[in-house]
């Protein structure tokens, strides 16, 4: 008995060597690898715009705005690469019209994946499960529903697993890029064809969320309404 046992176990451990099967973990996608990098706003230098607020603790992303604050509601936010789109939607609190996108790059032979994060958008034009160029429009900036003077709040992650609870991971240079740095470090990468495998999947609380909305549309409905409360107040 005991031998046969001994046996068993070698077959199963023997099978199990042999099937070298995948790892259990999250279903994996084919994107492509990105060739450099730039920035999200007036591309691809972002000439005429400025960061009203850097990377810190407490904000571990960038608020950009336009030197002429008067064109900003509604000026266009670009793909900072090519990469696959993994997040749009409208989430609760200080968020508003979110936007992720998922990236592969080469660095020192080995490959990468970053997530660029776009947030407070008027517009969102891209949708999930949508592969994007470098410099290729994905919204607008935006207020949040009026919330913040417009904006574009961007992040670049290296935890792919933050989403929309970054209140879930440590906001340190583990899980992030210090997005400048990132970019101006990454302006030009070697060429590829290749696409790599990413992780692919839902993010925490995802399905949990409503898809974009459009705040041009709740814009123009409240100058409507201004408009008709000051002609009735006229007459």
């Amino acid at each position: 008995m005991r031998l046969a046992f001994g046996s068993l176990f070698l077959i199963i451990s023997l099978a199990h060597v042999l099937y070298a099967g995948p790892l259990p973990g999250p279903p994996k996608i084919n994107i492509p690898v990105a060739d450099g990098f730039d920035y999200p706003v007036a591309k691809p230098n972002a000439v005429g715009y400025y960061k009203s607020r850097g990377w810190f603790k407490y904000h571990p992303g960038e608020d950009w705005v336009s030197v002429n604050h008067a064109i900003l509601l509604g000026a266009p936010v670009y793909s900072i690469g090519i990469g696959l789109v993994v997040f749009t939607r409208n989430a609760p609190g200080g968020w508003g019209n979110v936007i992720i996108i998922r990236h592969a790059y080469y660095e020192e032979n080995q490959i990468h994946y970053i997530d660029s994060f776009y947030a407070h958008l008027r517009r969102v034009l891209v949708k999930e499960g949508q592969f994007v160029e470098k410099g290729q429009q994905i919204g607008e900036i935006g207020t949040n529903r009026g919330m913040y003077r417009p904006h574009l709040h961007f992040e670049i992650r290296k935890n792919l697993l933050i989403g929309i609870n970054r209140s879930g991971y440590q906001r340190n240079f583990n899980n992030y890029w210090i997005p400048t740095r990132f970019i101006e470090a990454n302006r030009q990468l070697k060429k590829s064809s290749h696409h790599v495998l990413a992780p692919w999947g839902t993010f925490e609380f995802q399905t949990e969320f409503s898809f974009p909305i459009d705040e041009s549309q709740i814009h123009r409905r409240t100058k409507a309404t201004a408009s008709h409360k000051k002609i009735s107040a006229a007459g």
